[in-house]
């Protein structure tokens, strides 16, 4: 009998600890989740995001769930979760509602009470286009005599968003960047170099892809004309009704770019006793549609430089920052 009670005891006390702990595992609890999130287009889709998102964002979840369904949801998460836009549009992401509509969320039984932050806003997504057999072509070097340039492949193809592809034109070509090899076309000489190709009239932009990303370029330079080198400011150039909006300040180690000036004998020397050189220095000209995106590179441009005479500079482009006045 004595037997029979401890077993009859023992049966209630699992059956109540069963019970316990399906209510516990049931009960209402709430925590917070750091998560990393990536913007995505679908894989192998036309498709490109365009605006200046960080690649990889950190969004603060908090969760309220019965305690199993907590645990489970957190043990399946794993980071960086993927949200991905499939339509060509100027998005605005709210995060609870995209999170709830994906796994893990979706169907979890936890609810999202609260997202930081709440939304991104316009994320563009624009339509990838691929440009085929652009001409590539030597840039002109006024005063520098050369026979006729060999480049292989003479054609390459450019996958580059659609808005991009319009500032092209009908008829885009391409040019060798020989900004690295300045000095070697100053000394006359026969150059056989593998080099970088650039979008004529499209400053280098990760959001363009080209393909060959460098040609082997083959020229005869002839040595008969004067050449100068000089290190000269990067003067900047902005609407002025903008100038009190913007602060532009150029990285340090571009602030001031060597320049080998070649022409005539006559103008370049006179070119390098001269005390004011503004008139032909280095400058980026900057529009209004530079500075509200905050553009971080620039290409070089010269103003006047006198004729028959070419300028080269060390590098084609220049980094810098773009600052909004505070109050403006």
């Amino acid at each position: 009998m004595m037997w029979k009670r401890v077993q009859t005891g023992g049966l209630v006390a699992i059956i109540t600890l069963f019970i316990w702990l399906i209510a516990e595992s049931q009960s209402l609890d709430s925590k917070s989740q750091l998560i990393q999130l990536n913007l995505r287009v679908p894989a192998g889709s036309n498709l490109i995001i365009t605006s200046d998102h960080p690649e990889t964002a950190s969004v603060k979840l908090d969760l309220q769930g019965s305690t199993a369904a907590l645990d489970d949801l957190l043990h399946r998460i794993t980071t960086p979760i993927d949200v991905t836009l499939d339509t060509r549009s100027i998005h605005r992401v709210d995060l609870r509602e995209t999170l709830a509509e994906i796994p893990p969320f979706k169907d979890s039984g936890v609810n999202l009470r609260d997202v930081d932050p709440q939304v991104i806003e316009r994320v563009v997504v624009e339509r990838l286009v691929q440009l085929e057999n652009i001409p590539v072509y030597l840039p002109d070097l006024p005063g520098i005599d050369h026979d006729p340039p060999t480049i292989a492949p003479a054609t390459i193809t450019a996958s580059l968003p659609e808005s991009l592809a319009g500032r092209l034109g009908a008829t885009p070509t391409a040019v060798v960047n020989i900004s690295s090899i300045a000095d070697e076309f100053a000394a006359g000489r026969q150059i056989d170099r593998q080099l970088p190709v650039r979008l004529e009239g499209l400053a280098d932009n990760p959001l363009v892809t080209l393909t060959p990303a460098t040609v082997q370029l083959s020229v005869a330079v002839k040595d008969s004309i004067s050449r100068w080198t000089s290190t000269l400011s990067v003067w900047v150039q902005m609407p002025a009704d903008l100038t009190a909006q913007y602060g532009v300040e150029i990285a340090k180690e571009d602030k001031s770019i060597e320049v080998v000036f070649s022409g005539p004998s006559d103008v370049i020397n006179t070119l390098s006793q001269a005390v004011d050189l503004s008139n032909v220095a280095p400058f980026i000209a900057l529009t209004s549609d530079d500075l509200f995106n905050g553009v971080q590179t620039a290409q070089l441009r010269f103003r006047e430089l006198p004729e028959g005479v070419t300028a080269i500079p060390a590098k084609e482009q220049v980094s810098l920052t773009i600052t909004p006045t505070p109050g403006r």
